[in-house]
């Protein structure tokens, strides 16, 4: 499968035209006119001819972004970047924008889709106080950042009228706009809008910032500027001079394009009436690289200026030798980049359109080699000579076309073509003044006696028509391998069949075929190109609606790419060019050039098969782990079926049975998926999340969002009901009413009001039969002709319902309206509503086609036709799908995931792997594995089902409830399981707490103890009632295999001891005389400096800290030294008495640190817990000039705190996600969040560690996601040392990791000859290199040698294999 995941760092993006089943595009711009830039932290981004790029400030590495990338326009014209929201705004020509915020892209359509009659581009931007203000050629538009959303316009010229606003600026509390020549001003705190509080103002009086966009200085000082040609210029402080810019042509203005021998060549010419005079520049693409020769290299050589490049011949036995022709001077011979000769009329037959300016009027055009290795092109402006043989031995000769013994004057000549079938003819284009169509049979010699010419200024259709060639622009000709010659027209295409002898026959004819629109592209658009692939299909490029894909048999359109479906950057088609040795098709438009293949394989330096994707490994990559057990929806495409469970999304391939996890991770730009529906027009899948963001999902893996809906969540309700696919739109049942959205162009079209007098409706199902839209409330029935303009509300009735009373379904089926009504089915007959008969007792009802099928009580699945009931099955389902195609029903069957039933009965299932739910109340690395549980307690205990799940570093295995009842014959299913311990000796053997029943302990996933009042010290926290709250906490194996368990309740010992040999003491603890007893425990810290010493904690009502010294002898108390606090001092003699702590860790300095609802406090490793409630709080200095500091997250509720083998902190949040500080605790490393990664919430629950790997577990509410960070737990000795990956292949873009390390290892890495190219410094046992140089440029194919050195003696070598 292939996804998209918008982000800057490279990611393709596939954009598949509505006629094509899928096709692969690459784009290849120029990047010589760096107009503006804009700078961030870590990168400097730059528009050239409307393009953009990056470079990265540290590593120099270029970035291209595009369609492919995620850009939804083309035709930047302006960018800017908001320091304080980290956004990029990214303006296009037609009112589009982007945001790109924390690596990925937002689509912006408020501007673009706003109905106003002004041109929408945007002439420049300025930030203040979180809102853009957008300079534009009717005033002014704001749009609020953290929303996305536009919010005002100011038409702030005299009686509100239009005013072209250059540059805004503010200063103090006022807003300026600048315009040609005036400049407006207006007080931030008057009503904006309003024009009146506008006024002109002393212009030079405030002034512009010049530099906006031009010019920045960086953090170390150093000097970045829009360099036009240069790209990015960088002057760093001691006055070194670097320059930036993509690999690329050199303009984007393909002019003619021609392909030979896998390369492609391109000239950026022209002429019509008169030349253009533009720069004769040359451009030649291997594939891979661009070969680019610039007018001033030519003129270096030739003293004069190349001009107006017409077209390119390519010697058919050397890729590198070619000949140029152009409209002024002459023709130009090259041998790869350099140039061997210019021919002008002293050095050929060439003639001058003008007898004293030769060097300036030596037109020429075509070009093209016979199978003789001669070239054959056209000379322009002449009476003589018109046709130039230059022979295979470099011998000119002009031939004079001759026409019934007349010499015509060739005004302007175009496109010569031999002949594919008689080599001896040859058509002569003539596009203007005198247009027509020659045809020369030169007999195969050079003579012009022996010729015979034809021309023909008129044409003739079949049916009479008569078209006259003189009157319409000609622009391309060509000839398919039938041998037909095309005719690109002002009016279309012509065709001259190859049935007819030219020289007799003057007949041609027309492709009238339509278009989806009901239109005919071929007879009205202009066209400029035209071009065949290998099966036969025309490619015709027109100057308006882009490019059309002809079948072989001029019957069928089979694809029409716009800028609207494809990474064409306009609709302006100036050449095409088929590249058969790579099978790509090279389009040419007025912006710049992109090429198309069918074959993914054929685009070899860009392909987008799985095997050629940049992999970025699994180093510092999220992954998530949702649940699929809770199975809520299911839709199917001609390949895939896909299934919604738990919020989450995934698909099952048809023909391989393979299942595809789609989520954030893999490119879905949201999570919490409420509904799924599959659009078969489209052919894309409709996905709507919670928080009102849409995705759509193409058969090909394609991912598009549509933010619309979310934008508006401040100011209306977006939670989606229900999805109904009609015929030319979907409508989608929302809190307020109804809204239409187009799926095709991926914008919403219309919102319904359907309540009387415009009133919201909660709309909670929709259905459509015939013209008729019925909308379904908790309340009423509403219908409407979809006919009529239904955002009118009046064209709305509400219709009776069956009883009066209110109905929780309707669907259609048997081209009839059904209701479901307290279980019972009800059929809309006429006016009213009629019983279905053997229809009740159900659950829920689905409609298709001719059939209606129901969940019943007691018989399963039935399908309801018009006259008879058939039993299905009896199966606990939530949603089912019937494809006809396949012959078979598919179903949302919850822990089962998808099941397919055949027509045979037969049912088989396709669960995809994950944990049990979503909840990762309590994540713990234990034995090697990790247990997640979804607990749960505060207060009383949650009553949650006690299954959880076991991850072995691949897959998640499931101890379910029921089977731990049934193992033990207990008297309920276990819940609340809240703490779970393997056996270090065994990871096999383990226990779990609950937080009611007791402890269980279970062998090879086998429950095969259960521990209570009746068996243990575990005492019950109500005595009456100890089968259900026996409350169990903090489950821990010590060193020498005793259990400790954490008991709560008024007379229950605090901790409880389970010996190896199976015997139970409970244990109490004193501090200070005072006993103590649990309200709320959690886990139980060993102290890593003392194992005697264990640290545990009261989360609330008797919070606080207790630390135990067990004096080495656990089951006894009487060596036991116990205190437990409250209350501590920070160092500036502050007393804190936190009224919850959420969590303790003790980090590998042996300091304490603790979670509270207001950030964190940390106990020294060098205070004596015992004697002393002294205490720190980190203080992050503001670093502004006031000396002032914020403790450290100090307005956040910490709810978990883990320590990573390089001492770092990985902190989680109650609202703002995880931040990564440094092992001091000052610095953010980094701050995940819903925004900027991969997490279903910003609430986190749990965090854990897998110290051998590295891998950060975190638990959700929503889920549980993982990532792989750089620090894993130091080792003993160097005797797992490895790297991975290793090879490292071409296609591996990540980091290399050097892991099993000792703490503190220098890792020096050598290339073969013993040559340094990086020096790096584990993070615990783990260290990465990027497999670049000092330089960083990636460092050539070879083995490399890390060189690992920790203190003392200690080393090891491990080698490094890299294939590029």
């Amino acid at each position: 499968m292939r996804k998209n995941k918008l982000a800057y760092w490279g990611i393709v993006l596939l954009l598949t035209a509505p006629l094509s089943a899928e096709a692969y595009w690459k784009t290849m711009f120029a990047y010589n006119d760096v107009e503006q830039i804009a700078m961030t932290d870590n990168r400097v981004f730059a528009v050239s001819d409307g393009a953009l790029y990056s470079v990265d400030k540290q590593t120099e590495k270029i970035e291209t972004y595009n369609a492919e990338s995620g850009l939804h326009g083309s035709n930047i014209v302006r960018i800017y970047y908001d320091k304080v929201s980290d956004m990029l705004l990214i303006a296009y020509e037609d009112g589009k924008m982007d945001v790109l915020h924390n690596g990925y892209i937002e689509y912006v359509s408020g501007l673009y889709t706003k109905d106003i009659m002004a041109t929408k581009t945007i002439n420049n931007i300025t930030v203040y106080n979180g809102r853009a203000y957008l300079a534009m050629d009717f005033g002014i538009v704001t749009f609020r950042l953290n929303k996305r959303e536009l919010v005002d316009t100011y038409y702030i010229g005299n009686n509100a009228t239009e005013v072209k606003v250059e540059d805004i600026v503010f200063q103090d509390d006022s807003i300026y706009a600048f315009t040609n020549s005036k400049m407006y001003k207006a007080s931030l705190n008057s009503n904006l809008p309003d024009y009146r509080y506008w006024q002109i103002d002393s212009i030079g009086r405030i002034q512009r910032d010049t530099l906006k966009g031009v010019r920045y200085a960086d953090e170390n000082g150093d000097l970045w500027t829009a360099g036009g040609a240069e790209g990015i210029v960088r002057v760093d402080t001691i006055g070194n001079r670097n320059t930036y810019k993509p690999q690329g042509p050199l303009t984007n203005t393909p002019y003619d394009m021609t392909a030979a021998h896998g390369h492609l060549y391109v000239v950026s010419g022209g002429r019509w009436a008169v030349q253009y005079h533009k720069p004769g520049n040359m451009m030649v693409y291997d594939g891979t690289q661009w070969i680019n020769i610039s007018q001033a290299e030519i003129q270096q050589q030739t003293g004069n200026p190349a001009k107006d490049f017409m077209h390119v011949a390519v010697d058919p036995d050397d890729a590198m030798h070619y000949f140029v022709t152009s409209y002024g001077t002459g023709v130009y011979e090259f041998q790869g980049s350099r140039l061997l000769q210019q021919y002008m009329p002293w050095n050929s037959s060439l003639m001058t359109a003008v007898e004293n300016n030769p060097k300036n009027y030596t037109r020429t055009s075509g070009g093209v080699f016979d199978k003789q290795g001669n070239l054959w092109l056209m000379n322009s402006n002449t009476a003589t000579n018109q046709l130039q043989c230059r022979s295979a031995n470099g011998e000119w000769t002009g031939i004079t076309l001759s026409l019934d013994g007349r010499l015509p004057y060739y005004d302007t000549t175009g496109d010569l073509v031999l002949d594919r079938r008689n080599g001896n003819r040859k058509w002569i284009l003539l596009p203007r003044k005198g247009a027509g169509l020659v045809l020369l049979d030169d007999k195969g010699t050079l003579s012009a006696a022996d010729d015979r010419t034809i021309y023909r200024p008129m044409l003739h259709e079949a049916n009479g028509t008569q078209i006259d060639l003189t009157t319409i622009g000609l622009y391309k000709c060509i000839q398919d391998g039938g041998g037909n010659i095309w005719l690109g027209t002002q009016n279309g295409v012509l065709i001259v069949p190859s049935t007819e002898d030219f020289f007799e026959s003057d007949l041609c004819k027309r492709i009238d075929i339509q278009d989806d629109n009901g239109e005919q592209p071929f007879l009205s658009n202009e066209v400029y190109a035209i071009d065949f692939d290998d099966s036969g299909r025309a490619w015709i490029g027109t100057t308006t609606v882009g490019v059309y894909v002809l079948s072989a048999d001029c019957q069928t359109i089979e694809a029409h790419y716009t800028t609207d479906n494809s990474p064409m950057p306009s609709n302006y088609v100036m050449s095409l060019a088929w590249d058969a040795a790579n099978q790509v098709m090279y389009i040419g438009t007025s912006k710049g050039i992109v090429c198309c293949s069918d074959d993914a394989t054929a685009l070899n330096d860009n392909t987008y098969d799985d095997a050629d994707t940049p992999d970025y490994g699994s180093m510092q990559q999220w992954k998530l782990h949702y649940s699929y057990a809770q199975m809520e929806e299911v839709a199917y495409s001609a390949t895939e079926v896909y299934g919604l469970a738990n919020g989450a999304l995934f698909s099952l391939n048809k023909k391989d049975e393979t299942t595809t996890l789609w989520n954030k991770a893999t490119g879905l730009n949201g999570s919490d998926i409420l509904h799924i529906s599959y659009d078969n027009a489209t052919k894309q899948l409709i996905i709507c999340y919670a928080d009102g963001r849409i995705d759509l999902l193409s058969d090909d893996g394609v991912i598009t969002q549509m933010p619309d809906l979310y934008q508006k969540s401040a100011t209306i309700p977006v939670t989606v009901n229900d999805i109904f696919v009609g015929d030319d739109r979907t409508y989608l049942a929302m809190p307020f009413g109804i809204v239409a959205i187009n799926t095709k162009k991926a914008e919403v079209i219309d919102t319904y009001y359907i309540g009387d007098s415009a009133q919201a409706v909660n709309v909670q199902r929709l259905a459509l039969l015939g013209d008729t839209l019925y909308a379904l409330s908790k309340e009423a029935l509403y219908a409407a002709s979809v006919n009529d303009n239904i955002v009118d509300y009046s064209f709305w009735k509400q219709l009776p319902l069956p009883n009066g009373k209110t109905v929780s379904n309707i669907q259609i089926a048997n081209d009839a309206l059904y209701a479901l009504q307290d279980s019972v089915l009800y059929k809309r007959q006429n006016v009213g509503w009629q019983r279905v008969e053997n229809a009740s007792s159900l659950y829920w009802i689905i409609g298709y086609a001719n059939h209606l099928l129901a969940n019943q009580k007691g018989q399963g699945i039935i399908e309801i036709g018009t006259d008879q009931i058939r039993n299905l099955g009896n199966y606990s389902i939530n949603d089912i799908q019937y494809d006809a195609s396949a012959g078979c029903y598919w179903m949302a069957a919850p822990n089962y995931g998808i099941a397919r039933l055949n027509a045979e009965g037969n049912l088989q299932t396709f669960p995809p792997n994950g944990p049990a739910n979503n909840i990762g109340y309590r994540i713990k690395y234990t034995g090697d594995q990790i247990f997640a549980v979804s607990g749960g307690r505060w207060a009383v205990q949650s009553s949650r089902d006690g299954t959880f799940s076991i991850y072995n570093g691949s897959d998640w295995r499931k101890i379910s409830s029921g089977t731990t009842r049934n193992q033990l014959k207990l008297y309920a299913y276990p819940r609340d399981v809240v703490s779970v311990c393997a056996d270090p000796k065994d990871n096999k053997h383990f226990f779990v707490a609950l937080y009611g029943m007791g402890v269980i302990e279970y062998r090879n996933d086998v429950a095969v103890a259960h521990y209570g009042v009746n068996n243990s010290s575990l005492r019950a926290a109500a005595e009456n009632n100890p089968n259900y709250y026996t409350r169990t906490e903090g489950v821990m194996i010590d060193e020498t295999g005793n259990l400790w368990v954490l008991n709560t309740g008024q007379n229950a010992h605090p901790v409880n001891i389970m010996t190896p040999q199976g015997q139970w003491f409970g244990l109490d603890m004193y501090s200070n005389g005072q006993a103590i007893r649990f309200e709320t425990p959690w886990e139980i810290t060993v102290d890593n400096r003392n194992s005697r010493r264990k640290w545990m904690i009261d989360q609330r009502k008797l919070t606080g800290v207790i630390l135990l010294d067990d004096g080495g002898t656990p089951t006894s108390r009487n060596d036991d030294k116990c205190i437990k606090r409250s209350t501590f001092v920070d160092g500036d003699n502050i007393q804190l008495t936190p009224a919850e702590i959420y969590c303790l860790a003790q980090d590998l300095n042996g300091d304490i640190w603790l979670g509270t609802p207001s950030g964190i406090i940390v106990i020294p490793s060098t205070v004596d817990f015992f004697t002393s409630n002294q205490c720190t709080r980190i203080k992050i200095p503001r670093n502004d000039g006031t000396n002032l500091a914020d403790y450290l997250l100090g307005t956040e509720q910490i709810n978990a705190i883990v320590v990573d083998g390089a001492n770092r902190k990985w902190i989680g949040t109650e609202t703002s996600g995880i931040y990564l500080m440094s092992a001091d605790g000052l610095t953010t490393l980094a701050h995940f969040t819903t925004e900027n990664s991969v997490l279903p919430s910003n609430s986190i629950l749990s965090i854990a560690i897998n110290s051998n790997t590295g891998e950060v577990f975190v638990g959700t509410g929503k889920g549980i996601a993982s990532y792989k960070s750089d620090a894993s737990a130091p080792q003993e000795d160097f005797s797992g040392a490895y790297a991975y990956p290793n090879p490292v292949r071409p296609h591996y873009e990540g980091v290399i990791s050097i892991t099993g390390l000792m703490e503190n290892t220098t890792v020096n890495i050598v290339d073969a000859g013993g040559n340094l190219v990086c020096k790096t410094k584990s993070n615990g046992g783990t260290a990465v290199w990027d497999g670049k140089d000092f330089k960083g440029k990636r460092v050539s194919s070879g083995v490399y040698s890390a060189l690992c050195n920790a203190a003392g003696k200690n080393h090891t070598v491990v080698k490094i294999l890299v294939m590029n």
